[in-house]
């Protein structure tokens, strides 16, 4: 029995909205463009507007319900937690790409 079920048993509706770090799906190799579940919904939410990971961690995405908002399926999601996906830099192998210098060589600008 969780809480939402609870709830739900005693007249209330549900929802969650935030972040959900509880996982969502069972399969290792989740398929990010398609329904994401089991999920909120499962444990008894009736909504569920959620981050489903933390801020650091890929994908950086919206999930309502079982969907990520505002998917394009022409720009699909590919997660791989073991390999790099794609050709762009990481910060692994370019720490230098994760480093912001003040001034970029040019005079500071003080705004009053």
């Amino acid at each position: 029995m969780t809480l939402p079920k609870v709830f739900k048993n005693a007249g209330y509706q549900t929802a969650i909205i935030g972040k959900w770090h509880l996982g969502i799906g069972n399969e290792v190799k989740k398929e990010w463009n398609g329904e994401l579940k089991p999920g909120p919904n499962e444990t008894g939410f009736d909504y569920s507007f959620i981050f489903p990971a933390t801020a650091d961690r890929v994908p950086t995405v919206f999930v309502e319900n079982h969907r990520i908002i505002a998917l394009d399926p022409t720009d699909s999601i590919e997660v791989d937690y073991d390999k790099k996906v794609g050709n762009e830099p990481t910060g692994k192998e370019n720490p230098e790409l994760l480093k912001m210098k003040s001034s970029q060589g040019k005079g500071m600008i003080i705004l009053l």
